[in-house]
This record gives structure tokens, C-alpha cells and sequence, in this order.
């Protein structure tokens, strides 16, 4: 474990930024996923439902993308000229930022979950329904 406050909190962040990179590959793998389900287009109607499928997607991702950008600023705030700040440079004010994401990335991957398996459970019930007919 880092001894220095500005080393932890630095890589918290990378480590959302991972896991934000890897939530973003399955949201792609999803809409690709539904864009195939339109391709098969022997279900009245499935277009509307598809497009609503992969713009609840889109809203989390625009979100991720955006909480990525405030992490790489965040990352910069706990440098000085290119060296980490030392524990007493670490304020109140970035001890709250850094709450502040903690929580934010918490709510993002609750959010991202949902979609997920609502997904998930919607292709499931379109490839029974193809299955049936």
C-alpha cells in the first residue's frame, strides 16, 4: 500500500480509468450485440426497442467518458511539477474531491450494472422470440 495520500488517491483513479476502459469495450460489445438483433429484423417493432436499448448505453457511456476526463484532472491536481505532493500539501478540498469520485464512481458502476443486465435480459428475450418462430 502507498504510504504517500497523493500515491493511494492517484491510484484509485488509475484504476477506475481501467475499469471504465473495460466497462466501455462490453457497452460496445452490447450495441454491436443489438445491432445484430435489427439485422434480423423478423420481430415487429424491434427497431424502437433496440435504439432505446442503445441509448440508455450511449447516456452511461457519455457519462464514463466524462468522468474520465475530470479523473485526469484530478491526477494532475496531486502533482507538482511532475512529482507527487507530499502528504501535507493534500488538502481538505482534494480529500473531498476525491471522496467526491469515490462516489461518483460507485453510483456510474450501479447505473452501468443496471443497463447491463437490462440489456442483457432484452437480447435474451428477442433470440427466444426468434427462436420460436
Amino acid at each position: 500500500m502507498a504510504n504517500n495520500i497523493a500515491a493511494y488517491y492517484t491510484d484509485e483513479l488509475m484504476e477506475w480509468n481501467r475499469l471504465i476502459t473495460f466497462f466501455e469495450q462490453e457497452m460496445n460489445e452490447m450495441t454491436s450485440k443489438l445491432s445484430q438483433v435489427i439485422q434480423l429484423n423478423t420481430i415487429p417493432d424491434i427497431a424502437d426497442k433496440v435504439e432505446w436499448e442503445q441509448a440508455k448505453i450511449k447516456a452511461v457511456f457519455e457519462k464514463f467518458i466524462r468522468l474520465q476526463k475530470q479523473i485526469a484532472e484530478q491526477v494532475k491536481a496531486f502533482r507538482t511539477d511532475g512529482t507527487l505532493k507530499t502528504n501535507e500539501a493534500i488538502g481538505n478540498e482534494t480529500e473531498r474531491w476525491q471522496h467526491n469520485f469515490r462516489n461518483r464512481m460507485q453510483e456510474m458502476e450501479k447505473e452501468y450494472v443496471d443497463v447491463k443486465y437490462n440489456c442483457y435480459n432484452f437480447l435474451s428475450d428477442v433470440l427466444n422470440k426468434q427462436s420460436k418462430k
